[in-house]
């Protein structure tokens, strides 16, 4: 494999050569990723009792375009906002109670989601449409993982399966294939 595409960096990181443009645009960035997630969480089909909302793209969007420091950054930024109070999980309101609820799973699988993802196309998976694919998908399995992990302490396993991913496939099956073909423009490699 051809050694520039193992050491592509995300275009954010890129865009501006001298050092105190790149944390600006950095911070530009940081801000527009946490305000794309708020706004991701409002465009929701309400279901219960986990909405359908766009914050799972967004995550894996945020954590495959942002490469993994700063992807991991906003992402955690975002759910540490929410936890201070902040109304920018689906539901109108904020605060612990809801990762406490049945869809806080899902949102403490945010995290680590950007993180690995992040990491993945780092190291190139982020080059092509299938591998890019793949590590959209291990994203979503860690974010279901952990909800559906969670939700089974209110619902029981199976409930919680029936409830808390079956309703999903179909959506989550567009969202990858929108990453697939989204992802691999937004990686350039070093000069």
């Amino acid at each position: 494999m051809d050694q520039a595409l193992l050491c592509r960096q995300p275009l954010v990181s890129t865009m501006i050569k001298s050092k105190q443009h790149r944390f600006l645009s950095q911070a530009v960035f940081y801000v527009l990723g946490i305000l794309a997630l708020t706004l991701s969480s409002k465009i929701a089909l309400p279901l219960l009792p986990v909405p359908v909302t766009l914050q799972t793209f967004m995550v894996l969007l945020i954590g495959m375009t942002y490469g993994s420091r700063l992807g991991t950054l906003t992402v955690g930024s975002y759910i540490a906002a929410g936890l201070m109070g902040a109304p920018v999980f689906a539901s109108p309101i904020g605060g612990l109670s809801i990762l406490l609820g049945p869809s806080g799973g899902y949102i403490m699988g945010f995290l680590p989601a950007a993180l690995i993802t992040g990491l993945l196309v780092e190291r190139g998976w982020g080059n092509y449409r299938l591998t890019t694919a793949i590590a959209a998908f291990i994203g979503m399995a860690i974010m279901y993982t952990s909800g559906v992990l969670w939700l089974s302490k209110y619902l029981g396993f199976q409930t919680a399966m029936t409830l808390g991913v079956t309703p999903f496939i179909m959506v989550c099956v567009l969202k990858i294939l929108a990453l697939m073909l989204m992802v691999p423009a937004f990686w350039k490699a070093p000069k």
